[in-house]
């Protein structure tokens, strides 16, 4: 029963998850202009998990390819400070909410690293 669950959920991410920019939409449904690590690192878990339940290994490699793009390549760059905010295509977007009073909901800009 749960792997009938586990391909019944990768196909639903599959074909409602948007493009694959190794940084999931934070929803699922459209392609968003915006990506966040937080829905990131929740998703990393799930995948975890799943995989662990279901001896699949396509959620491990799921769950490698964001923190590959999350952590080895954009956190390593920025002296491992993890990036929060990411635009459509995958790249940092600095100055998410730069500016605005911080809210726990809407986490604002990562600075860089010098």
């Amino acid at each position: 029963m749960l792997k009938d669950a586990s391909d019944d959920r990768s196909a639903f991410l599959e074909r409602r998850g948007g493009r694959d920019v190794g940084v999931l939409q934070p929803r699922l449904g459209g392609d968003e202009a915006y990506r966040g690590a937080n829905s990131n690192m929740h998703a990393t878990e799930a995948f975890l998990a799943l995989a662990d339940v279901t001896r699949d290994t396509r959620w491990l490699s799921r769950a490698l390819r964001i923190v590959e793009r999350l952590i080895h390549t954009h956190a390593a760059a920025n002296d491992f400070m993890v990036i929060e905010h990411f635009d459509q295509v995958g790249s940092p977007s600095r100055d998410y909410n730069d500016g605005i009073p911080p809210m726990a909901s809407a986490p604002t800009a990562t600075p860089a690293m010098a």
